[in-house]
């Protein structure tokens, strides 16, 4: 767990990365939050022998050392679950790719033949977190939301961005990037998603990516985004301790008789997003 929970203060600024808001503030308020958070983070499971990844990239390459040197033993599909092998701390192997520094781990997975395969993914091409949920009309955990590392290659320190997918039957349907979002190594971070569907006459998703870090800075960045069975939209994106907004867009709710926007106004003491809502004219407004 990397979790900070001291009861001093601690003050730390952001160099270049949302540099309106640069100081950031953490102390005994936030405990309650920071114990419920590491509670339902999968963050833990990377360093757990015999835990469920998931890989987040089509072709995840999987190779016999940890090393991105040579042709891969194989490749997997986007969404594949995985076995951990937990590797002792000594051992733990670091490569930077795409600017992103990440450690390999040792998973073991089925072949297309049906054979057992152990080998070294990059951590970068494993999701952070993921969930599994319903879609309409199809089977129940046929789709999955997934947060991790986004596939652009990072030019400048603080070109720090995340994805977030969902997936279904190993193909992307949709993907949202999350600008700040740092879950590679060198935030030590750690991650937690979860998902709320108000679906009605018309399929309607949120999906919460967090991100708490405690290397560089100490704090929490939240995003929020929806999800109409199409198309993704960032909704809402802040920095938990500060409050500090970077986004705030309405989304829209399609009941049987009425539509409503709704825009983000806090959350509640199970730290669920409440909304404020208004119903619209849709003679007045077109909805996209």
């Amino acid at each position: 767990m990397k979790a900070n929970l001291s009861a001093a203060l601690f003050l730390l600024s952001l160099p270049t990365l949302h540099t309106d808001a640069q100081v950031r503030y953490t102390g005994e308020e936030y405990r309650d939050y920071y114990q419920w958070f590491h509670e339902f983070s999968q963050t833990p499971d990377f360093y757990k022998d015999g835990t469920t990844l998931l890989t987040f990239i089509e072709d995840t390459p999987l190779y016999k050392t940890p090393s991105p040197k040579g042709q891969p033993e194989m490749r997997l599909p986007l969404g594949k679950i995985v076995t951990n092998i937990a590797i002792p701390v000594e051992e733990v192997e670091f490569t930077v790719v795409n600017g992103y520094s990440d450690q390999w781990f040792l998973v073991e997975t089925c072949s297309p033949t049906r054979n057992v395969v152990q080998g070294y993914v990059w951590g970068g091409h494993l999701a952070k977190s993921w969930r599994f949920f319903q879609a309409p009309d199809q089977p129940q955990h046929s789709n999955l939301i997934a947060l991790g590392l986004a596939s652009d290659v990072r030019q400048r320190p603080e070109d720090i961005k995340a994805s977030l997918k969902v997936i279904n039957k190993g193909y992307k349907e949709a993907e949202v990037i999350l600008d700040g979002f740092c879950l590679f190594e060198d935030c030590a971070s750690s991650s937690l998603l979860r998902t709320f569907d108000y679906s009605d006459r018309a399929p309607m998703w949120i999906f919460e990516a967090s991100a708490f870090t405690t290397c560089c800075l100490t704090g929490v960045d939240k995003a929020l985004v929806s999800w109409n069975g199409e198309e993704m939209r960032l909704v809402y994106q802040a920095e938990y301790t500060t409050g500090h907004t970077y986004a705030s867009h309405p989304f829209y709710l399609k009941g049987e008789a009425t539509t409503q926007i709704c825009h983000y106004q806090s959350e509640n003491e199970q730290y669920d997003p409440v909304w404020a809502c208004r119903t619209i004219d849709l003679n007045e407004l077109a909805i996209p």
